[in-house]
């Protein structure tokens, strides 16, 4: 009786649903479009459609994919501002080209980055533990060309608790260990900040971030080779970087690294 009141134009589409198996909708890379029992295959997307669960699949031929290879060298990675992993910055010319070219110095009289091959002699103090452990530093890095030290924090700025710092002697100031102090005394070129210049040695220079701002942080930082040990924007101007990338030169051993936009 059912079948008897539905109209002639539906009864293509009642049996095209009473029927099993699959049905293959196949596109076309030109863009047209056909439908097919089975499988086409070809430079083609296949995509089958499944009658009992109404899911579908889509396969992609082989000859019409693509692959995505990166160029070498094209990898890339995010790191800080590397003042206390000691960021390796522009590499200049001298005793390392990376990390892996330096090794920690460590005895009872000082804690330092050397090169590989260097073999430094020991003092005759004799101690519990080295210098570097008694600081905590683990590590040698290339910056600016010169091993050096992983730096450490010493920015008294962060400090906000109620404790005061270590009485420390002429020439190192007290470290910082999160929002307090360490409790250690470090030498200034270990620091990733110092209040003034006056706490790099000779041999090292001071570079100094200009910005409108009321504080400055000055650095210490190892010169590179090609300055002779006379620091000066054109063989040490690379210290500058990012914001702070125009170098002016205030005379001695000291740079500025001045941000034109603050």
């Amino acid at each position: 009786m059912l079948e008897a009141m539905r109209p002639a134009w539906l009864l293509p589409f009642v049996l095209a649903s009473a029927c099993s198996g699959d049905e293959t909708v196949t596109t076309d890379t030109t863009g047209g479009t056909t439908s097919s029992p089975g499988t086409t295959t070809g430079a083609s997307s296949t995509t089958t459609v499944e009658p009992t669960t109404g899911t579908s699949t889509t396969t992609t031929d082989p000859l019409t994919s693509t692959s995505t290879t990166d160029e070498p060298g094209s990898s890339s990675s995010s790191s800080g501002s590397g003042s206390t992993t000691g960021d390796p910055g522009p590499i200049l010319p001298g005793e390392c080209a990376s990390n892996a070219d330096c090794k920690l110095f460590e005895d009872c009289c000082e804690c330092k980055g050397v090169p590989l091959d260097d073999a430094s002699p020991i003092c005759e103090l004799e101690c519990d533990q080295t210098r570097c452990d008694d600081l905590e530093i683990d590590n040698a890095v290339c910056r600016l060309g010169q091993c050096i030290t992983e730096r450490l924090d010493c920015d008294s700025s962060n400090v906000i608790c109620l404790v005061q710092p270590p009485m420390c002697p002429e020439g190192l100031l007290p470290g910082v260990d999160g929002d307090c102090w360490s409790g250690e005394c470090v030498p200034g070129q270990l620091c990733n900040v110092v209040p003034d210049c006056k706490h790099c040695p000779d041999e090292w220079m001071c570079v100094t971030d200009v910005a409108n701002a009321p504080n400055n942080p000055r650095r210490c930082e190892p010169i590179p080779q090609d300055c002779n040990d006379d620091p000066g924007c054109e063989c040490a101007g690379a210290v500058c970087q990012g914001s702070f990338s125009f170098c002016s030169d205030p005379g001695g051993n000291e740079l500025h690294c001045e941000c034109i936009a603050c």
